[in-house]
């Protein structure tokens, strides 16, 4: 056994005693004589190992650790098998393609008042990929925000100076 975890059955008893008290809202003399010292005492044993053992010799945060790189794996595998589905065009597609977007243009006006211009309709280019590639948005990620919003603001209403 590792000493560093080990505690004394003394100590184990007023862990558990200062555990559940904490989660009462109260301090109730009548509710501390109806568990017998063993029971707390072992149930609190069974948290004191757990989470020791578990920090102190790295057995929670080796498998988190484990988690990350396997899922850190799966997205680098899944990122290169896009962008060489998309370079080598398989299935074939084209590379690129073409949304319409249509673009509002929110002016917020020096009285706090807000103005909205059409910017009018726009062709965006895209990626047909899953991810963003060679520098585009995918184009289902862009057809489905075929609204754009631009704001502009004009100034503070306090401040009227210029720049």
């Amino acid at each position: 056994m590792n000493a560093s975890w080990q505690v004394g059955p003394q100590q184990i008893t007023g862990l558990c005693d200062h555990m559940m008290l904490a989660s009462r809202k109260e301090h109730n003399p009548s509710w501390r004589r109806r568990f017998t010292r063993k029971k707390s005492a072992t149930i609190t044993r069974a948290k004191v190992h757990f989470l020791a053992y578990a920090t102190m010799d790295g057995i929670l945060p080796m498998n988190i650790k484990r988690l990350a790189i396997v899922a850190f794996l799966i997205f680098g595998v899944i990122y290169a098998i896009d962008f060489l589905s998309l370079r080598v065009q398989i299935p074939r597609r084209p590379r690129l393609g073409n949304v319409t977007v249509h673009v509002t243009y929110l002016v917020k006006l020096k009285s706090g008042k807000t103005e909205y211009d059409d910017g009018g309709d726009h062709q965006l280019s895209c990626s047909n990929s899953l991810f963003p590639q060679l520098g585009y948005q995918p184009c289902w990620y862009t057809a489905r925000h075929s609204d754009q919003q631009i704001s502009i603001d004009s100034g503070n209403p306090k401040n009227p100076s210029l720049f």
